[in-house]
């Protein structure tokens, strides 16, 4: 395509402009291409590389300097040659699609949004957002983005070329929100390869995105980029709508009445690495920043610690046992810690094991065992007080009668006993065998239901 064919679409595209009422309008024109994988058959078919001259052609009539800023999108942004009107034949091949490693395996659309408005609108675009509740009863909350901070001279029309929805759709509808506060029109044009269909349902949906100051959005999928009439109809189809609003009135002024320049930094390109630009972007970025900030300060250099005179520490502390120890470094002295016995873990009720019926037989074995023991004990102890009450203490002693004695007393003392506890067992229901060790209660008796009576026999 030759210089020619180029200003021939460069007219076609006027006559457009003086049908929408849009001739002699500045703006400055931005180029963003998709590089996703979904895009591979479109730069095959040479749809993208027939394209990139017709919308050269129209932004020469928005800005005459020649030069269009573009960018590639997939995974992240990438900063492109700019397009020059010198230069443009055989751009797509040189600079967009080199070899098969410029395709990228996703499609997001926020990076690159981010990266163009932050590269016209740096003062405003990293401004921090608000929250506010709206509502009386059912309440929400709502972000407030921040404004434009002062009047641009020009709008700019960015032209967005992708070749289905992307995968960040609530990142996107974010960055769109808040540029719809600054003077940027998104002209998002929907390529899809022959026989391929793509439903572009986000792209659709851009004019019913809440929260928005105003609608800077557009979609066109044109059936054909080959026609450059039809494709200029549906570029320029939403941007006469856009720029008579009062809200996009109030963002743009004049050079003579304080407007500030639109156009944006454009990096020069090294010519030893014209494919990379990043290099001298984040060089003069950097040289901004050191240039606005102050130099450090020197800091004071720390006073020395004075010695410690641990004979003062002794004397202050006498009362205290010193030993050496190694804890701070070797050699060094601190205080000797009492010594704390370690208590034994009792175990609470939720961590006590609960017995087998083997172990819990056992206990009961011990524990009979213990009682019987304690009451032979208990009666050898009736016997010997039994044997003083009785006998005087200058009689002979008499086997025979001190045994015949203890065995009377023995008899009253173990029936009255025995009476006590047939008392408690009729009192508490405990039952009591014949050494006297309680048994488990026995459950009541139920009483029996009556009888039913016979029926009389049946006579024959």
């Amino acid at each position: 395509m030759s210089t020619d064919k180029l200003r021939e679409l460069a007219s076609s595209a006027n006559d457009a402009m003086r049908k929408f009422g849009l001739e002699g309008l500045e703006a400055e024109v931005v180029l963003i291409l998709d590089v996703s994988r979904s895009m591979f058959p479109i730069y095959r078919a040479r749809i993208v590389q027939d394209l990139v001259p017709q919308l050269l052609g129209l932004a020469l009539n928005f800005d005459d300097d020649g030069i269009i800023p573009a960018y590639a999108f997939g995974d992240h942004c990438r900063h492109l040659r700019d397009l020059r009107k010198t230069d443009f034949l055989g751009w797509v091949d040189r600079d967009v699609i080199r070899t098969g490693t410029d395709y990228q395996s996703s499609c997001m659309y926020a990076p690159v949004i981010n990266e163009v408005c932050r590269y016209y609108f740096p003062e405003d675009w990293d401004r921090p957002a608000l929250k506010e509740t709206v509502g009386r009863i059912f309440k929400q909350e709502r972000v407030v983005y921040p404004m434009l901070s002062a009047p641009r001279t020009c709008p700019v029309f960015a032209i967005f070329v992708t070749g289905g929805d992307c995968e960040d759709q609530n990142e996107t509808a974010d960055v769109i929100r808040r540029s719809s506060r600054l003077p940027i029109f998104w002209q998002f044009i929907g390529l899809s390869a022959q026989g391929r269909l793509s439903p572009f349902r986000f792209l659709k949906s851009l004019d019913k995105l809440g929260n928005t100051y105003v609608d800077n959005a557009g979609f066109f999928e044109p059936g054909d980029v080959r026609n450059p009439a039809s494709l200029y109809r549906g570029l320029l189809n939403e941007l006469p709508e856009y720029l008579p609003r009062p809200e996009v009135k109030a963002m743009l002024r004049p050079k003579e009445l304080g407007g500030l320049d639109t156009r944006g930094h454009r990096p020069t390109i090294d010519a030893q690495n014209p494919n990379d630009v990043q290099f001298e972007l984040s060089e003069r970025l950097s040289a901004t920043i050191s240039a606005h900030e102050p130099e450090p300060e020197a800091e004071p250099e720390p006073e020395p610690e004075p010695e410690r005179d641990l004979s003062v520490l002794r004397e202050k502390f006498s009362e205290v046992e010193w030993v050496e120890g190694t804890q701070g470094g070797r050699g060094a002295v601190r205080a000797a810690a009492p010594l704390q016995r370690k208590t034994e873990d009792v175990p609470t009720t939720g961590e006590r094991r609960r017995a087998r019926p083997s172990e819990a037989q056992q206990e009961e074995v011990v524990r009979k065992e213990d009682s019987r023991v304690r009451v032979s004990e208990r009666l050898a102890r009736l016997k010997s007080s039994l044997a003083t009450q009785q006998a005087p203490p200058d009689a002979p002693s008499d086997p025979s009668r001190n045994a015949r004695v203890d065995v009377e007393a023995l008899k009253a003392r173990i029936t009255a006993q025995v009476s006590e506890d047939d008392a408690t067992v009729a009192a508490t229901g405990h039952v009591v065998d014949q050494e006297g060790l309680p048994l488990r209660p026995q459950p009541p008796v139920r009483p029996q239901p009556p009888a039913r009576p016979q029926p009389p026999p049946r006579r024959k």
